[in-house]
């Protein structure tokens, strides 16, 4: 049997108004047997919030900036979200690819960001179904 469970994140963001669309992040965990599946969701917003990811100044993100982005967004994850397994701490696994979204194209422009979803998926082994599982969040980001 698998379970799962969302888990709603606020990451805390610190601006000086609140005018702009709000930013879009949640988890879901999947507890299996032998594995339990962290996926985090972001919009592009977000990430960009996490690290820069349009490095080239364009007002786009491509998929190429994308998977460039993507180790400083794992690292981010792993600085600021933290996880117990069984009231144990436990580390993240290594995370899979983010994939690209196939309707978009070769880049998403600026005033899409916070329109399109990206995936960052840990798949943590276990050696038997855990009975608890906890995150903790603790982030805030200028």
């Amino acid at each position: 049997m698998i379970h799962w469970l969302r888990i709603f994140l606020f990451l805390a963001f610190a601006s000086g108004a609140f005018a702009h669309t709000p930013d879009t992040s949640y988890c879901r965990v999947t507890i299996a047997p032998h594995e339990v599946e962290f996926k985090f969701t972001f919009d592009l917003k977000t990430l960009q919030r996490m690290t820069p990811i349009d490095t080239d100044g364009d007002h786009k993100i491509s998929g190429a900036e994308l998977a460039a982005a993507a180790p400083a967004i794992e690292r981010f994850i792993r600085q600021h979200i933290y996880v117990d397994l069984n009231q144990r701490e436990a580390e993240f696994a290594e995370a899979e690819p983010p994939v690209w979204p196939e309707d978009v194209g070769t880049a998403i422009p600026e005033n899409e960001y916070n329109q399109h979803l990206l995936n960052f998926v840990f798949r943590n082994p276990v050696l038997s179904l855990p009975e608890d599982v906890t995150l903790d969040s603790r982030c805030v980001a200028a």
